[in-house]
């Protein structure tokens, strides 16, 4: 008998509702095994070890009229200080090259 790893078994992708931090949610995931599951969810622990703590939200809201408007969130953990104009520029910076990059 061959042993097949959980993401070799679907071709590199399983589909999952994910919670509002990635991970799959409590409800609607009834098709995964419990495998895929403890696979996901290793995934997105790794992950969060790699990113560290969020610092910034940076949104821009659009609308109808083309009227475009920016704001900054900080989280409680970040380290920002969002007096510090050169820091907040820093993340508005990194924020602008990520958009730039996903077209």
């Amino acid at each position: 008998m061959q042993t097949v790893s959980v993401m070799e078994a679907h071709k590199g992708v399983i589909g999952y509702f994910g919670d509002r931090h990635g991970r799959p949610a409590e409800k609607g995931n009834d098709h995964l095994t419990d495998e895929q599951r403890a696979y996901l969810t290793r995934q997105d622990e790794e992950l969060a070890q790699r990113r560290g703590a969020l610092q910034a939200v940076v949104m821009v809201n659009v609308y109808e009229s083309g009227e475009a408007v920016p704001q900054v969130q900080f989280p409680t953990e970040s380290t920002i200080d969002m007096d510090d104009r050169a820091q907040v520029n820093e993340a508005v910076a990194k924020a602008a090259a990520a958009l730039h990059d996903w077209r």
